[in-house]
């Protein structure tokens, strides 16, 4: 029991971590929704949406978001398509949806939050920020478990 409580403290320090940098606002005066606002006709969407997977095929991520493509394609009446753009850990695809992209609403990146939080935080200079982006929608949600072997000496 006594191992227990620091483990448990430090994953209650983990999440608070975690979840304070998720709630990180965009303060800034004119955000990229600002910029293209009126820039629509009003009828979104008019054309072809690639939701961008920052990893392989065949992932959790790139399941969730084939899911969500198929279903959004029929309530639109507009191609959604999935892109994977593989890298850097998730960096290279999040980068071309967030970066060099168009911020129109037409490509979207579909990402669990791992990927592009951990890289800020691993980087002195960091081009990708959670003021980079704007959080949309929750897709999915998936546990985060810790695994050990069963006959290891030091189990919890």
């Amino acid at each position: 029991m006594k191992k227990l409580i620091p483990i448990l403290f430090m994953n209650i320090i983990v999440i608070f971590t975690i979840l304070a940098g998720c709630s990180v606002q965009n303060n800034t005066t004119e955000s990229n929704a600002a910029k293209t606002k009126g820039t629509s006709s009003g009828n979104y969407p008019n054309r072809q949406i690639e939701l961008v997977v920052p990893f392989a095929a065949g992932g959790g991520v790139d399941l969730a978001t084939r899911a969500v493509a198929d279903y959004l394609s029929k309530e639109w009446g507009q191609p959604v398509v999935v892109v994977n753009k593989t890298g850097g850990g998730g960096i290279v695809g999040a980068q071309y949806a967030l970066l060099e992209s168009k911020p129109d609403g037409y490509t979207v990146l579909m990402n669990n939050n791992s990927s592009t939080t951990m890289y800020e935080a691993g980087t002195t200079q960091p081009i990708l920020t959670a003021k980079s982006h704007q959080f949309a929608a929750r897709v999915a949600e998936s546990p985060l478990v810790y695994a050990e072997k069963r006959t290891h000496p030091g189990r919890i």
